[in-house]
């Protein structure tokens, strides 16, 4: 008996035929099957939810273990990826140059002023 289903045919759950009812009695095997399978699956399951629980613990004791350590020298201190500096660190970086730039010509135009100033004193 076949009942239609938004234009989808749906087969009834009784057999046909022999073929299938026999098919149908060796179901068992692959229940015993499935349930061994279930079995192996709640065990990895299990085991998963207890890797996950444990992890913060574990992240913390080798923190701890780790804490008065130094890292390494070498070629792979320096293979850490630079990070872009935020705008507003870039600006005051760029601002303490420029006003470093600035005391350096004023300290120039002074010395050069004061040694203008001497020649001209010493001469006379």
């Amino acid at each position: 008996m076949a009942f239609s289903v938004n234009n989808k045919r749906v087969r009834s759950s009784r057999s046909r035929s022999v073929k299938e009812s026999l098919s149908r009695q060796q179901g068992g095997r692959d229940i015993r099957d499935l349930t061994s399978r279930s079995r192996q699956l709640q065990a990895e399951i299990h085991r998963l939810e207890v890797a996950i629980t444990q992890a913060p613990l574990e992240m913390t004791r080798q923190r701890l273990a780790s804490r008065n350590t130094l890292p390494p020298l070498g070629p792979a201190a320096r293979a850490r990826p630079q990070q872009r500096k935020p705008l507003q660190q870039l600006r005051a970086e760029r601002n303490r140059r420029l006003a470093l730039y600035l005391e350096l010509a004023v300290v120039v135009v002074g010395l050069t002023a004061a040694l203008g100033w001497m020649r001209q004193w010493l001469q006379f």
